[in-house]
């Protein structure tokens, strides 16, 4: 990131107008990172990524207190059957729950208020400045652990290589997008997540979900089309009849 600003000299760029904001994002966004990295380590991969998908479910119950947006009872409706969703597949109460569904709805938490931040940053702020100090404070907030968690592992290096470049890929994308787009109709876009994940735990893992999961996914995209279509009706001006 650093490279790209020095290279286009465009060094305004390092400088953010929102510091206290920049922190909490890169500080949120991170834990999110952990959170998420813990649960995969926990659960099946498309089980976390099913999860994860009540994120925008979470991102639009927390709207009217970070971006002053107002909340209809059919929206209020839908957060309900997401939530629905997510107890769904994670099944509370139940022989087959254990604390590592909670490391994966705290994932979906952090992801959530990463959202926000970002739809809230991205009205004064440029992509790569939030990328920026987001791998910034990363880099810090990783650097204070190394000392009590680093092993080294040389036949890990070429794929941590390629988890730091689409890493940085993935949230230069995705700042973009937030600074041009609506919460409402980027947050289906999530819904590729689960494919990749069930086919990727199959290939890799042989990890097939169980129904639960299916039917808790299905639910909650289900809720967020049902958000995404009544938001896009409700921006549309209406026509005058002749």
């Amino acid at each position: 990131v650093t490279l790209t600003i020095l290279s286009t000299r465009q060094f305004q760029r390092f400088k953010t107008k929102r510091p206290k904001a920049q922190f909490i994002r890169a500080l949120t966004g991170n834990i999110c990172l952990w959170l998420i990295i813990w649960a995969n380590a926990l659960l099946p991969l498309a089980t976390v990524s099913a999860i994860l998908l009540s994120a925008p479910i979470i991102a639009t119950v927390l709207s009217p207190l970070f971006l002053n947006e107002k909340t209809s009872k059919f929206r209020g409706l839908c957060i309900a059957a997401g939530l629905t969703g997510a107890l769904v597949i994670t099944q509370p109460g139940m022989e087959n729950f254990t604390p590592s569904y909670i490391v994966a709805l705290m994932g979906a938490l952090a992801s959530a208020i990463v959202i926000l931040y970002l739809r809230s940053l991205g009205q004064n702020e440029d992509p790569l400045t939030t990328t920026f100090y987001l791998f910034g404070w990363g880099s810090l907030f990783a650097g204070l652990c190394l000392p009590f968690f680093w092993t080294g592992l040389p036949s890990a290096y070429a794929l941590l290589a390629g988890i730091i470049i689409s890493g940085f890929l993935s949230q230069f994308f995705k700042n973009n997008a937030y600074k041009h787009g609506e919460i409402s109709f980027l947050s289906p876009l999530i819904y590729f997540n689960i494919v990749w994940a069930t086919l990727l735990g199959w290939a890799v893992w042989k990890e097939i979900p169980e129904i639960h999961v299916y039917i808790g996914c299905a639910i909650i995209i289900c809720s967020n089309l049902l958000i995404t279509w009544r938001e896009q009706k409700m921006s549309q001006p209406h026509r005058e009849v002749f």
